[in-house]
């Protein structure tokens, strides 16, 4: 039913892999996904005109959120717009895939999940790390750059960023804030990005500069 062009086909010339292939597992899973998505948040009640939907520490997070870095926020939104906050803060297409999709992925300077240990021995080669994009496009220039996630539904997460290192979203924003490399092979591929490092512009200080309160309220947001 949710693919008759391709089931057509499946009937027409009597293979099942017309209908059951890849590409249609990607597409149902994907749609699957689409509905599994939160709608009803505090956040989403705080956009639709309910105030007190976020607490007082939440509505200072979102403010600093949605404040750039080089205002003394956080920034957050520069990488996390749109209805999904995953979104490009320019992309014109905040709701869909969108034309900078080539911009939404990043080298945060992030070591490797502890799983790959398990394609060091299966390669037999202890020099194989997890580089990311450049995995996918074989240019150096996406090396360890890895794709920006939605932040929705994070409250029933337990592992964050790509290899899993961190267990809390605070320790999330204490990364950001911080802005110092967890990965010194991450770091010196040249990618590395001045919105993790230098996100308040050129000649700052590392990180986001937020005082212990502020993280609290953002990680609370």
């Amino acid at each position: 039913d949710a693919f008759p062009e391709e089931a057509g086909q499946a009937d027409t010339k009597g293979d099942l892999n017309l209908l059951i292939n890849d590409i249609t597992v990607l597409r149902a899973t994907a749609t699957f996904l689409r509905t599994t998505v939160t709608r009803d948040t505090p956040w989403d009640r705080f956009l639709a005109g309910e105030d007190g939907a976020l607490t007082v520490s939440q509505r200072r997070g979102a403010e600093l959120f949605f404040t750039p870095a080089s205002a003394g926020g956080a920034g957050c939104y520069s990488c996390h717009s749109g209805p999904m906050l995953n979104k490009q803060v320019n992309d014109p297409d905040v709701a869909g895939a969108g034309q900078f999709v080539e911009e939404n992925f990043y080298n945060l300077g992030l070591a490797d999940h502890p799983l790959q240990a398990l394609n060091v021995v299966a390669r037999a080669d202890p020099r194989f790390r997890d580089d990311g994009r450049k995995e996918i496009t074989f240019r150096d220039s996406d090396a360890f750059k890895f794709r920006v996630l939605t932040l929705r539904q994070l409250k029933d997460a337990r592992f964050f960023f790509h290899n899993g290192s961190f267990t809390r979203v605070k320790d999330v924003v204490e990364y950001f804030n911080e802005g110092v490399p967890q990965d010194p092979e991450a770091a010196a591929a040249g990618t590395l990005t001045p919105r993790f490092t230098h996100p308040r512009g050129p000649g700052s200080h590392r990180g986001l500069g937020l005082d212990q309160h502020q993280v609290e309220d953002l990680t609370d947001f």
